[in-house]
């Protein structure tokens, strides 16, 4: 009697264990969150979740990412695939899993390539203390340094010879929004001259790109709020009749909660 007690107790552990596990696939923790990115109403851009609502792959019809995390759940490494048979028409393979190309057909990611690992180092009180790029034929690592309010204030990049390139400096609104980006290239002598500032304007509502927050590098996946206007100034020498100004004006419609629905009635976005 003992005996079949036991196997009975058993059973219903397994049974709740496999409840737990078919809940879990549901994906309760993920409503809300971006599933989703159409380009005159054709999918581009997809998103998947762990069932604790980590971001745990986004996919676009020739490129693929996968996140690792670490056991404090920060993000570790980022893999990027992509399909060496298409070439992305805005400059590339592959891009940064954001709103996709005129590709029609899905790349399956196990025909996809390896292209590039991006890894993350963090220090003790879990601020990004580096951040490394390696793809073929490139190596690229990133340092930081912080402000009194624990953002990121300044980025200097490194050469595989561990020669600083060119640093980028940070300011963020009292939301966090990062409202001006300048950046400084070395000339050879290693005297530092501007140039490009990027400027942008915000509105009050939810940015879905949010869940690339782990991501931590200053930009969309870290402002609270989405971007309204760009206005970039390049200084340098450009050819006779360019401008050295550039002033991109976004606009939005947004669900009841205040997330965009559709931006520049040209991408529409879906949430699980």
């Amino acid at each position: 009697m003992k005996r079949k007690l036991l196997y009975l107790v058993i059973l219903i552990g397994l049974t709740f264990a496999s409840c737990k596990k078919e809940e879990c696939s549901v994906d309760e923790n993920n409503k809300g969150l971006i599933s989703k990115i159409l380009k005159a109403g054709v999918t581009t851009t997809e998103y998947t979740y762990q069932c604790s609502g980590l971001l745990s792959e986004v996919r676009t019809r020739y490129s693929y990412y996968k996140y690792i995390y670490n056991s404090g759940d920060l993000l570790e490494k980022r893999e990027s695939y992509d399909d060496p048979n298409q070439y992305n028409p805005n400059g590339g393979y592959g891009g940064y899993g954001g709103y996709g190309y005129a590709k029609t057909e899905w790349t399956d990611p196990k025909d996809m390539r390896l292209s590039a690992t991006e890894l993350f180092k963090y220090h003790a009180n879990n601020q990004l203390e580096s951040y490394i790029f390696k793809s073929a034929s490139d190596t690229i690592t990133i340092k930081f340094n912080y402000n009194g309010n624990g953002f990121i204030s300044k980025q200097t990049y490194y050469s595989e010879d561990s020669k600083p390139e060119n640093y980028t400096n940070y300011t963020y609104d009292e939301s966090g929004n990062m409202i001006e980006k300048s950046r400084y290239l070395f000339l050879p002598d290693g005297t530092a001259y501007l140039r490009l500032t990027s400027e942008y304007e915000f509105d009050q509502m939810h940015n879905p790109f949010l869940v690339l927050r782990k991501m931590i590098l200053p930009g969309t996946s870290t402002n609270q709020n989405n971007i309204t206007k760009e206005t970039h100034t390049f200084y340098g020498q450009f050819s006779e009749g360019s401008d050295s100004i550039k002033v991109t004006n976004h606009i939005y419609e947004y669900n009841e909660l205040g997330y965009p629905i559709k931006m520049d009635n040209d991408l529409t976005f879906e949430y699980n």
